[in-house]
């Protein structure tokens, strides 16, 4: 066997990952753990069997709870998705926010996408004129001049207030500044104010352009809790980091509770 001169060895960068810049194929798989009572089924995309023999090895960082899981119990499971279920597992998978909690947006998107399919199915049509999302927990009772209380973790609300939304538009992906098209809507005679927020339609947009012509998702919440935030702002504005800002003020001024209801409201017309 040759030996290769010195000259035709070339060094990699390895400042940034050598696999986000070549192109592999790996499978799409659910990783299954028993949590404490439970089950925890968590997609894998960057995984591989090992070797001829019974060992299977798949990305996962100690942060997870599939990490820990299968650290205290020393198994887990392996599965395939059919056909018909590739695409929510592929959105399921997709990266976790930058905040501190590392949160998937998406997971709370994905009802509305399987609602978009139920309605394709039952309608036969393979379009959508509107798919609108809003969710919102919000605390029993609300008092000026914030008309909120965090129910659980405060980070990522003033970010979700401040950049701009993905949305569709005549069934193109673009974005819309937040708390751009308020409106209120009434539930169970209560009545509520809805405004687009950023990050709540995770991937969506892009799973669904082309098909809905308009798709957005807005965050519920007492009347008069936007109004509050859009004064904060406007004496934020001339601020270098008016997202910290923001919520400097939230976290100083407004309370935490325990009295939380949930909303999640989706609705698709054709």
């Amino acid at each position: 066997m040759k030996t290769l001169p010195q000259n035709k060895f070339y060094t990699l960068d390895t400042s940034s990952p050598i696999w986000d810049r070549i192109f592999t194929v790996a499978p799409l798989i659910v990783i299954g753990t028993k949590e404490g009572s439970a089950y925890n089924l968590a997609p894998k995309h960057m995984a591989t069997p090992i070797g001829f023999d019974n060992y299977f090895g798949f990305v996962c960082t100690p942060k997870h709870a599939t990490y820990q899981n299968i650290k205290d119990t020393q198994e887990f499971t392996v599965s395939f998705p059919l056909p018909d279920q590739v695409v929510l597992a592929a959105l399921s998978a997709t990266s976790r926010s930058d905040d501190t909690l590392g949160s998937k947006p998406i997971i709370k998107a994905l009802p509305s996408h399987i609602m978009f399919q139920e309605f394709c199915t039952r309608y036969q049509v393979d379009r959508a004129d509107t798919l609108e999302l809003k969710v919102g927990a919000l605390t029993n009772h609300a008092i000026a001049p914030h008309f909120y209380g965090f129910t659980w973790s405060p980070v990522g609300v003033a970010t979700e207030y401040v950049k701009d939304c993905v949305v569709i538009r005549d069934y193109k992906k673009t974005t819309r500044p937040a708390l751009s098209e308020r409106r209120r809507i009434i539930i169970n005679g209560i009545t509520y104010e809805a405004d687009l927020t950023s990050g709540g339609a995770a991937d969506l947009p892009d799973a669904l352009s082309g098909k809905v012509r308009s798709l957005d998702y807005k965050t519920l919440r007492h009347p008069g809790h936007y109004s509050s935030v859009e004064q904060q702002l406007q004496g934020l504005k001339n601020t270098k980091d008016s997202i910290s800002g923001l919520q400097d003020i939230m976290l100083a001024e407004i309370p935490h509770v325990e009295d939380d209801q949930n909303y999640s409201v989706c609705c698709c017309c054709r």
